[in-house]
């Protein structure tokens, strides 16, 4: 067994701040299964849980919101039945994710290579608590022992409709539906 090298006190310092701003198991307890035609695709948080129960197309109960099967038999009925409700929920102003609206197809799928089980405007997508996909690019400059010294970080345009201003990778974007790394 090998150990693992020392951490550097700004390594650690910065996974402190890491640690200390990773506050999502709370919200994850309180979050319900996400179903679609029998299967787990995502988690619903309770406030999001609430506004969806309001529609026909959603079972929602202390465990999971569940899309009905009479919202569609095929992929793209159900994506239709489910867009319907983001547009309303969008149109009253009741989500504030749906102002980042970016007019970008989203693959809600169980993973990278499943089949996707409903095609969801990118920024619903948290909505329904479903993966993530994107490509992202990092960059350092390396130190005379030709180990990392340190990282570029890029700032996010102040109009960018998620996270604006704040610190990001250099480069990076989601993946729309259909869309793989190297194409992104």
């Amino acid at each position: 067994v090998v150990a693992a090298p020392p951490i550097s006190a700004c390594a650690r310092a910065l996974l402190d701040v890491v640690r200390a701003n990773n506050n999502a198991a709370t919200a994850a307890a309180s979050a319900r299964a996400f179903v679609v035609d029998g299967t787990t695709v995502g988690r619903v948080l309770p406030k999001s849980a609430a506004a969806l129960g309001r529609y026909a197309i959603f079972d929602v109960s202390e465990e999971a919101v569940t899309l009905r099967g009479d919202a569609g038999a095929t992929l793209e009925e159900r994506s239709k039945a489910v867009t319907e409700v983001i547009c309303d929920l969008r149109a009253e102003g009741s989500v504030p994710m749906l102002d980042g609206w970016r007019d970008e197809a989203f693959a809600v799928r169980t993973s990278f290579f499943a089949p996707p089980s409903l095609v969801v405007e990118r920024a619903a997508a948290g909505l329904f608590g479903a993966p993530a996909y994107g490509v992202f690019v990092n960059c350092y400059t390396e130190g005379a022992d030709g180990r990392p010294a340190s990282m570029w970080l890029a700032r996010r345009a102040k109009s960018k409709p998620t996270w604006p201003g704040l610190l990001d990778c250099l480069a990076a974007g989601g993946m729309a539906a259909g869309e793989m790394p190297l194409g992104a």
